[in-house]
């Protein structure tokens, strides 16, 4: 008989960012590996309330979200009052093993009350802006009063994870008295599907458009370089800085095509990748970054920021630039003008993925966590 598996999740596909497509990979190994899964995320808009995908159970509770592709705090805590709920009418229905819960926030408290009310333990992974100080510009305030609530449920876990040795010791540094080890389990990639191809003369970029992508400082650098060489420069996705990015479009004669929202999963995306040259994400605010990893997969050269988990990530494979218009046009001039050292690194950046992040790999860490997580029902 299957052994049960209860995810928590406040953000789970089509809910979307960098967090959810891999919790919902996460969700896949298990069932592959023969658990029952049941993941409770939120609601939104016209999305079912129940439905199998891939042999994984998803329900989603009632609540309010604005945005798909983002979620405000005050929204996350609509989805603990109804999640509270659901899950008593689940545990009468059927009889879970254990929990993965991801997110510190704001799972936290949902995590407590299944080991508490129901005695069923808990794994625990941190994402991103759910540990304090991650993000600059969000959740700022919450975070003034969240470690006391946050070492709780990480000293009650049975393991805790998370994708970056940087993001470890923003846990360790900002959530004092914690007595638990932190597992560096990063993020994987297809490599399979995320492949070299017949590459052209183009630069992609991908991310949600916010001041700390810096992608904005990425299209006006682009826009003031005398001679391209022939490149073009494509930025997949959207947010709130694109009518300033479309505002440089209009000013330059330099090739700069706006691919707005894409699916990474879409064909379009892939293809994309498949024949860029160079990836770039001068990012200041990453946790471990899938964009950087599809871009290293597919053979591009990288250049991104020395900037905490980018350097970690790509370290021996890149250039780096600093976040700043100067430094990405220098950089920029400096990869298309040498051919012979584009091609060395591209070749780095795919030995590096296939070696140290395939996704097959990563995932069965992951499953082994959940084979030696105790349980008591």
């Amino acid at each position: 008989m299957k052994k049960k598996i209860l995810v928590l999740n406040y953000e789970f596909p089509p809910l979307w960012w960098g967090a959810a497509p891999v919790s919902y990979d996460i969700a896949k190994a298990y069932v592959d590996a023969w658990y029952d899964v049941d993941v409770v995320t939120m609601g939104f808009w016209d999305l079912r309330q129940y439905e199998e995908i891939d042999g994984i159970h998803i329900y989603r509770v009632k609540c309010i979200r604005k945005k798909k592709e983002v979620c405000q705090w005050w929204e996350q805590l609509t989805y603990l009052f109804s999640w509270y709920y659901k899950i008593k009418k689940l545990f009468k229905e059927k009889k879970y093993k254990f929990c993965h819960c991801h997110f510190l926030l704001p799972t936290w408290i949902l995590a407590l009350l299944v080991k508490k009310k129901f005695w069923v333990n808990y794994m625990l992974t941190a994402h991103w802006s759910d540990v304090p100080w991650h993000n600059p510009d969000r959740f700022t305030f919450i975070h003034k009063f969240t470690p006391p609530l946050l070492k709780r449920i990480i000293n009650n876990s049975e393991f805790v994870t998370c994708p970056s040795k940087y993001l470890a010791n923003l846990i360790k540094n900002n959530i004092p008295w914690i007595n638990k080890s932190i597992q560096i389990i990063p993020n994987g990639v297809d490599t399979n599907r995320f492949i070299p191809w017949k590459k052209e003369k183009i630069i992609v970029s991908t991310g949600r458009l916010w001041p700390l992508k810096w992608i904005h400082l990425l299209v006006q650098a682009f826009s003031e370089i005398k001679d391209t060489k022939g490149f073009e420069l494509h930025i997949c996705w959207d947010g709130p800085l694109m009518n300033k990015i479309k505002t440089i479009q209009a000013k330059t004669n330099n090739r700069i095509v706006l691919h707005w929202w894409m699916n990474n999963n879409s064909e379009e995306y892939v293809q994309l990748l498949w024949k860029a040259m160079i990836y770039c994400l001068p990012s200041v605010s990453e946790s471990w970054s899938l964009s950087i990893l599809e871009g290293m997969s597919s053979e591009c050269a990288i250049l991104t920021t020395n900037m905490w988990v980018c350097w970690e990530m790509v370290e021996g494979v890149w250039i780096n630039t600093d976040p700043d218009v100067e430094s990405i046009k220098e950089k920029i001039e400096f990869y298309i003008s040498n051919d012979k050292l584009r091609n060395n690194l591209w070749k780095k950046s795919r030995m590096k993925c296939v070696g140290s992040y395939e996704k097959k790999e990563i995932l069965l860490k992951y499953v082994s966590l959940c084979k030696r997580l105790k349980i008591y029902n």
